[in-house]
Formats: structure tokens, sequence, C-alpha cells
């Protein structure tokens, strides 16, 4: 039998991580709110500045084209401001960086962007496979590759109806934002901004996450960038890289500054027990965005959307002062304040079933989070105490199309037949907080 640790145990471990994030939390914001109160949005928003947030599409050019339908139609409907400004790409456009494949999303570009949206886009670590690890170099380095496709340079500055926008890219090793020059050109991109407006906030663009920031930062993580975005309170930065599903609560960040994660147009993946690597059932079915919103005083509205359901999900994010670190209210500290513990309903289903190949299935009712339930854990015991099944089962909650109600979790062939077991299950939220265990003794039937 695979060796997993008790639930007790994964779960302490993952508090240990919350904790230290926590205290990171006050640490970098001391004067930020910590009573759990999150924000309110409010009945009427009047935007001046409207633009789209995606990365991560690894050549599903057809879901691009689809999310720009989707925000274009979100634009035509809206009561007021109907313009769609721009749209930003956080990287991983191509899945590995082939002339080709740029040539193929800038006609996807071409043909689904109307003329008053500009493109924004960063380049990410597949868009250097092709030249570091496959060594196509016909068409020449992956810089003058974007360059020739794209018409614009890496790292860009881009002012739109007031608001300075940053395009951030990797450097030619794909990994690193390493460069003084390079470097220099973020500060004074940022330096610029502020003295432009001290107030309105500056939109970052990367593909990695700034580390130790949002969901999937402890791994997916560039610990560059984030040196500089801390200096400047009014950053908004926009990562992807991770792939890790928006629906998450710690897809948004505020410390020193306001980081979101993107999710993907192409493939979920997630984290279990903080490591990473974890696909689910339906790997291929992301399909999450932001549409962001600013209004003349620079408060912003962000929005997540899902393609699959064709829905907006969540409650929009709502920073009234994106400059005012003070006010910051989406600080890991807080939005962990504001959770509690999962929690079953009071009257469960709770079964054990075998399948026609002598698999057991264990089938129970979903717990109930103000966010999110990440996982359930499940530990297995015979009459003597000994475990012979423990795990953690991811929840799929960032399948909004699934059906919500039950959780089915194959335990395989380890139950022997006319013996007794007794079986714990315990739902873990976004912040690693366990629900009280739902527990039952099962007879496996001969």
């Amino acid at each position: 039998m695979k060796f997993v640790l008790p639930p007790t145990v994964m779960s302490a471990v993952s508090l240990l991580f919350a904790d230290f994030m926590a205290l990171k939390s006050r640490l970098e914001n001391p004067f930020a709110p910590h009573d759990g109160v999150l924000p309110e949005p409010p009945d009427i928003f009047n935007p001046i500045l409207r633009f789209a947030v995606c990365s991560d599409i690894h050549n599903r050019n057809d879901r691009f084209c689809a999310m720009m339908d989707a925000c274009y139609a979100y634009a035509d409907a809206a009561a007021g401001y109907r313009k769609l400004d721009a749209v930003l790409i956080g990287g991983d456009f191509t899945n590995s960086g082939f002339y080709d494949e740029m040539v193929q999303f800038k006609a996807a570009l071409d043909a689904s962007l109307r003329r008053e949206t500009v493109p924004i886009l960063c380049i990410g670590n597949h868009e250097y496979f092709a030249c570091k690890r496959r060594n196509e170099t016909e068409y020449g380095t992956t810089e003058q590759k974007f360059r020739a496709v794209f018409g614009a340079e890496p790292d860009a500055v881009y002012q739109i109806n007031g608001f300075t926008f940053l395009a951030a890219s990797y450097d030619e090793s794909g990994k690193h934002f390493f460069g003084r020059e390079k470097r220099g050109f973020y500060r004074q991109a940022l330096k610029t901004a502020r003295l432009h407006s001290r107030e309105k906030p500056i939109f970052v663009l990367q593909h990695p996450h700034p580390a130790l920031t949002v969901y999937g930062s402890w791994y997916w993580a560039d610990f560059t960038t984030g040196r500089l975005w801390r200096k400047t309170p009014n950053v908004v930065n926009f990562s992807g890289h991770s792939h890790y599903p928006m629906n998450d609560p710690r897809s948004i960040w505020q410390g020193s500054y306001t980081a979101l994660g993107t999710g993907s147009l192409k493939y979920f993946e997630i984290e279990k027990e903080l490591r990473c690597g974890f696909y689910g059932s339906v790997p291929d079915a992301a399909a999450q965005f932001y549409i962001v919103e600013a209004d003349a005083k620079g408060s912003l509205m962000i929005r997540c959307y899902d393609l699959n359901t064709a829905s907006f999900f969540g409650t929009p994010y709502y920073i009234d002062k994106p400059s005012d670190k003070g006010s910051y209210r989406y600080t890991y500290q807080n939005q962990r304040r504001a959770d509690a513990s999962p929690a079953f309903p009071p009257s469960p289903v709770f079964s054990l079933t075998q399948d026609c190949r002598g698999n057991h299935l264990l089938t129970f009712s979903v717990a109930a989070d103000r966010f999110a339930v990440h996982d359930y854990k499940i530990k297995v015991q015979d009459i003597l105490g000994r475990t012979v099944y423990s795990d953690s089962h991811l929840s799929e909650y960032y399948l909004l199309s699934r059906d919500s109600r039950y959780i089915t979790v194959n335990l395989g062939r380890r139950l022997q037949k006319g013996r007794e077991y007794t079986i714990s299950v315990w739902a873990c939220n976004c912040y690693y907080r366990l629900s009280k265990p739902m527990k039952k003794r099962f007879l496996v039937a001969e």
C-alpha cells in the first residue's frame, strides 16, 4: 500500500504554512484591516475603462476567440460605458513557441478583436521552448519572433484612457527577469506612472506569479519582480503560469500591492497538500478569465468569468482605493479570517458500494464553505485501528458545471469481504481548515 500521511498530520503541516502566510501578511501590511470583513461591491459602478485578462492559452485559440465574444457581449449590454479597451494576455499563448504558433495566435487576435481593443501581451516560458529546448532558430530568437509577428516589444508601456499598463516579459532564459536594463525599464515605467497619478492603479502583466502572493505562488513563482512592485502600492499585478483555478479565494492577494492569478484557458492544475502537478478528472476543462473595470477615481471592479458555463462566478472583487495599503481587505490574513471551517449537512449521504470490477466506491454529501471546499481527507481503518487507506481527494470545486451535491471516491480493492471498517471524512477549505469528521462503520458484504 502506498504510504500517505494521516489527514490530521497533513492538515497540521498545511496549517503551519497558512500561519506563515498570515504572519507574512501582517508584517507586510500591518495597517490593513484584519477583521474578516470583505468589500461589498456597489450597486452602481460607472467605468471609464474596461479590459479582459487571460493567460496560458496554449494554442486553444478557439477558446480565446470565444472569450472575446463573451467580453464584447458583456460590453455591448452595459448600461453606460460599452467599450472593451484592451485585452491582457499573460504569456504561454503558444504551446512550444514555434513561429507558426505565434502567427496562428496573431490571426486569432486579428479575427476576434475590434479596432477599439488594444492587445497587450507578455512572453511566457512556453514561448521559449522552440529555441531553447528544440534548437529551432530558423526565425530567430523568441524576442525576434515576437516583435516580427505582433509588432510589439516584449517589455512595453501602454497608456489607455489615462491608465498605465506595463507588460513584463521573461528574458532569454524563459525562467527569469534578469538584466539591469530590464529592471531599470520597469522602475522608470513605475516612476513615470506614479508621477502621472498617485491614486490610479498601475496594471502590470507578467507570466509567473510574484513569489508568496497569490494561490500557486509558492511553486510557480518568480522571486525577482516582486521586489520592484512592492515599492509601488498602486500596482495591480496579473500573472498566470500555475494554471491554478481562479475560484480559489487565494487567487487575489493584497500586501504591499495587489496581485491576481489568472487561471488558464487550456487546462487546470492544482496543488495537493502543498504539492503541485495534480490534475482533475477533466484537466482540459479550464476556461477562466477576468473582466476588469475602473472608474474615474481609479476604483476597480474585477469579475471572474467561466466560458464553460457562460457565466460570472463568485462575488466581484471591489477595490475602492488601489493605492491605499491601509484599506486593503483582500489580504491573506483578512480573507482567512473571513472564512470558517467547512461543515457537512445535518443528515448527509454516506454510503459504500461496489462496482462490477470489485472496486469499493465511497459516496458522501459535499460540505459547505464560504469560499470553497478544496479537498476531502479520507481515512479507512480496520477493527484493530490500523489504517488501510488514507488520502486527500480534490473536490473539483473549479468545475462549475459538475454535479455539486455528492462526491464519489474509488477506494480500490483494499477492503476485504466480511470485514468491518470505520471510514472518516474531513472537508478541508482553501485555508487548510478541517471540518468535524463524518464517521461511519461499514460491514463489507460477502
